[in-house]
Order: C-alpha cells, then structure tokens, then sequence
C-alpha cells in the first residue's frame, strides 16, 4: 500500500463523531479542509489496503482516501452528508431529493464499472464489512443473535453473503456505499461518495443492498421522512441503473443486523434498541 501524504496535525482537527468502530473529525488549515476518520479503539479491523487508488483520467466523484490502515483522510470543500440534510428540520426542504438520489447511484455504478486493481485475485480481496460480519454470522459470535434468530435465518443470510463476495466476474466493490460515505456538494445537486476503507471485490448486488437496507431502515423508523427517501431511493435507483437483485430481503435484512451488531457493539445502543433493528430483518427474512 503506498499512499504517500501526510496526514492533518491534530491540532488542525475537530471532531465530528466517535465510536468504538470510527471516529470522524473535521480538518481545516492553510486554506484546505476536509475530513479525517481514524480506526476507533474497538475496531476489529484495519482499513482496506488490497484495492489502491485507480488512476483516473477524469474528473469523478469517487473521491479515495489517502493515509494508512489506521487512517484516512479527504481533502473536501463545503460538502455535507446527505444525512444531516434529513434530519435538520430547516434544510430538509432544500434539496431535490431525486436529482440528488440519481447522482448517488451514478457514482456508485461508476465504482463497480472501474477495472480490476492490483495483482491480488479478486477472490482474495473480501469488502472489509463483509469480512465483519463473519463474526456474528457464525454459531456464537453474537450471544443475543443467536438466541433471538431463526436457525433457517441465519442460513438464508450466509448463503447470501457466500453469492455475493464468490463467483465470477466480481467488481470493485465500495463496500460501505450508504449514507455515511455519500456527502452532498455545495450547489445542492451533485455530490461525493468517500472511498477506499471498506473496499474489495463483490458482486454489486453487495453494494446495492446495503444501501438498500439503509433506505428500508430509515424508512421504518421515520415516517415522517418517507416521502424524501421515496424520492431519494427512486433516483437513487434511477442513476445507477439496471438494477438486479434476486434476494432482495436477505440483502436488506444483512444490513439491518450488520447495524445493529455494530450499534451495539460499537456506538453503545441497548439490546432493546438493537432488537428493534433485529425484528425488522426478521420481517424481511420471513418474507
């Protein structure tokens, strides 16, 4: 792995948000600024450093993170996770919400056109949140999952998984692809998708359903938000284009318990808090 620049000073950063799992800071010197994330202290995992930086010939808004196993970071200017525009009632109503969803699922489809990177054989390179999920995918791994899922459950998500990250003709897979890593630039209608920690190979299928999962648990737990996802999701849908996906509920509920394994890992939400994201992927995986 050689990525070469040099990291912000801390003294130029301020943080944003801390977990166990990731903690996210703000970065602002000699005219630059942008963001840096760092491995929290509980991360089982370093960064991905099997897929580097293709070399572009074009202006993208793929933009990959420089540094190191431990630490990236993202020279940005005025850009804003989409998330804060939901969830701040006085800039809700700013943005168009399919314009801005189709510019999301573009830039996502952009990332699995690019070509294989590295000697590596893609089978070799698993998304760093798929690799996570083999723990509490496994008898044991989490004591309360194992205890509240179905045996039949926990067998339609692994064989799912073993589809998506095996097989023939992977593409180069964000990995992490959802509302964290999709940052809206200041005209209000284009934006960025942070890349590089998570990434490996996979089928798209695993991308598209993760950020699937992250629509279908928003728009469960915040009604008053479903018309903006229904419009974001259809342009998300719209952008990136001939979309397939043949287990659909197993995709979605594979997020929604990823998050509550990590919630609560991670971020110290409750086991009632986490259940609340467990029934919900019950309810997919019964379907």
């Amino acid at each position: 792995m050689t990525l070469t620049e040099t990291a912000p000073r801390q003294s130029e950063r301020t943080t944003v948000s801390a977990t166990g799992l990731l903690i996210t800071e703000k970065w602002s010197a000699g005219g630059q600024e942008g963001l840096v994330r760092t491995l929290g202290d509980s991360a089982p995992l370093p960064f991905s450093s099997a897929v580097l930086e293709p070399q572009q010939k074009q202006a993208s808004v793929l933009v990959w993170g420089r540094g190191n196993i431990q630490e990236r970071f993202y020279p940005l200017t005025k850009h804003t996770p989409l998330y804060n525009y939901l969830i701040e009632t006085e800039v809700q109503d700013s943005l168009d919400y399919r314009t801005i969803g189709k510019a999301w699922g573009s830039a996502l489809r952009e990332m699995h056109q690019l070509p294989v990177l590295g000697e590596a054989p893609p089978t070799s390179c698993t998304p760093r949140t798929a690799v996570r999920s083999y723990h509490w995918l496994n008898d044991g791994g989490w004591e309360h999952l194992t205890k509240v899922l179905a045996t039949e459950h926990f067998e339609k998500l692994r064989q799912w998984i073993e589809a998506v990250t095996r097989g023939e003709n992977l593409a180069v897979s964000h990995g992490n692809a959802g509302f964290i890593n999709w940052l809206i630039s200041a005209d209000q209608v284009t934006g960025v998708l942070l890349t590089g920690e998570d990434v490996g190979y996979a089928q798209p299928e695993y991308d598209t359903g993760w950020v699937l999962g992250e629509f279908a648990e928003l728009y469960a737990f915040y009604p008053n938000l479903r018309l903006k996802l229904t419009d974001l999701q259809q342009g998300f849908l719209t952008g990136y284009g001939d979309f397939t996906e043949n287990n659909l509920n197993s995709a979605i509920a594979f997020r929604l318990i990823h998050h509550a394994y990590d919630w609560h890992h991670y971020a110290g939400a409750n086991l009632q808090a986490a259940q609340l994201l467990i029934d919900l992927a019950t309810n997919y995986l019964d379907r």
